[in-house]
């Protein structure tokens, strides 16, 4: 029972200074999802960097294979090429479906980053009256 006490402690210590210090809120809270936030737009763009390459190097592949196959005679060579060119063409369509799935999710980022900014700043400001 003492750990309870404790803890109904801590929790009325945070609610008093969170109430005369509104700007603890922001270090406490605001500030860390912040950072997170940041670090996962890092993680977006690198996926997205990478993903936009791979989709690069698909439709060359895609459009090689298909100027090569066009000219041979039906036979093995040219059944591998188209091979070569459908999966290409798979790995580019994934690659576009990728980027769609990226767009939304920065769009989401922006949203919760305003959102964020936006608390931030009403936090900040109310702090400035004590």
């Amino acid at each position: 029972m003492k750990c309870k006490g404790t803890i109904e402690a801590i929790i009325g210590i945070l609610q008093f200074t969170i109430v005369f210090n509104p700007e603890f809120l922001y270090l406490l809270v605001l500030d860390p999802l912040l950072q997170v936030l940041d670090e996962v737009v890092a993680a977006v763009d690198t996926v997205e960097f990478v993903v936009d390459a791979i989709e690069k190097v698909a439709e060359e592949v895609e459009k090689v294979a298909e100027d090569i196959a066009d000219d041979l005679p039906d036979g093995k060579l040219k059944n591998a090429l188209t091979f070569i060119e459908n999966v290409a063409d798979r790995i580019d369509d994934a690659a576009e479906v990728i980027g769609d799935v990226i767009d939304k999710v920065q769009e989401v980022e922006e949203q919760v980053e305003s959102a964020l900014n936006e608390k931030k700043v009403a936090v900040l400001d109310e702090a400035k009256k004590y």
